[in-house]
């Protein structure tokens, strides 16, 4: 009776889900500091505010000089947003923090090789792309920043769905 297994030695990880790791730590990690500073700073006051929209217009202005209306009327539904994440400031900073946080540990798992790190980095995705509708309402929220998180979340979930095989 033999009492020793052949066990496999575990495949080293891959390069790929490495680089995809370090830029997701990156981003997420200036995320999470930047909510972070956010909490303790607080709600931004009417001068910041005032300040942000007055040189916000003066690009959308400009846009509109040139003939760019579309993206001008795009620039001010962003600019809009401002004042909505602020009045909900506890729950955007609430949210960029959560999705900063699973985008983290979900990397982490992945570089550990558990493949449930994947699923909560799907979640945080999920979560920063559905975002914006927790406190804007649906008519005022971009669709140029939706757009770009789904394409962006879309494009790492698929490289990171190329190392699903190393996961266990």
């Amino acid at each position: 009776m033999d009492i020793f297994e052949e066990v496999e030695p575990r495949k080293k990880r891959p390069v790929f889900l490495t680089v995809l790791g370090i830029l997701t730590f990156v981003n997420s990690g200036y995320l999470l500091l930047g909510s972070l500073l956010s909490f303790m700073r607080g709600p931004l006051t009417n001068d910041e505010i005032e300040n942000a929209v007055a040189q916000g217009m003066k690009s959308i202005n400009q846009a509109r000089t040139e003939g760019m209306n579309g993206f001008a009327d795009t620039m001010e539904k962003m600019l809009n947003t401002i004042h909505f994440a602020n009045d909900a400031h506890v729950v955007s900073t609430s949210i960029d923090t959560l999705v900063a946080i699973l985008a983290i540990v979900g990397a982490i798992m992945m570089f550990r090789g558990q493949k449930l790190g994947f699923h909560l980095y799907i979640m945080g995705c999920l979560l920063r792309i559905s975002s914006f509708y927790f406190y804007i309402p649906a008519a005022e929220v971009s669709g140029l920043m939706v757009g770009y998180f789904t394409f962006t979340s879309g494009l790492f979930i698929f490289m990171y769905s190329r190392n699903l095989k190393w996961l266990k």
